[in-house]
């Protein structure tokens, strides 16, 4: 029988890279300090990383041999097998996304009912997304289906 894992976040990701190729030298390459660095995957800390910083990761990887010692390709070839959520209602900020990781690994979301959230305003981003519709239909609710396994 297969374990069922949860989904990983951006944030757990880069944290798991970064616990790889030493918090410190992440955090150089990040311009932040490894402290910074674990508090990524912190749900209880504010602290956020950006998408810049996977751009960062592949540039230590390719400056720093000690960023490759344990890891044969780019930080972000692995991050683009994770999945990624759009609560974003600017559809270039989740083109964005679908630009790096690909229509099959972004999701749909709305972040209600958090006071800010709006599942009419997800729909209508969604619905100005540049994408065709087998994309938009994948984003807005087949890859939940088939990541959650429903």
């Amino acid at each position: 029988m297969t374990k069922r894992r949860e989904p990983l976040t951006y944030e757990a990701t880069l944290t798991e890279v970064a616990a790889v190729i030493g918090w410190d030298t992440c955090g150089a390459i990040c311009g932040v300090s490894g402290r910074a660095v674990r508090l990524w995957s912190d749900h209880d800390c504010e602290t956020e990383i950006r998408m810049i910083d996977a751009e960062r990761l592949d540039r230590g990887w390719e400056a720093f041999p000690d960023c490759r010692a344990d890891i044969q390709r780019r930080p972000t070839e692995y991050l683009r097998h994770f999945y990624y959520d759009g609560v974003n209602f600017d559809p270039t900020a989740v083109r964005l996304a679908v630009d790096f990781a690909g229509a099959d690994h972004v999701l749909a979301a709305s972040d209600y009912p958090h006071q800010i959230g709006s599942i009419a305003k997800m729909k209508s981003s969604l619905a100005e997304l540049r994408v065709s519709e087998d994309e938009r239909k994948k984003i807005m609710g087949e890859n939940a289906r088939k990541l959650y396994r429903l």
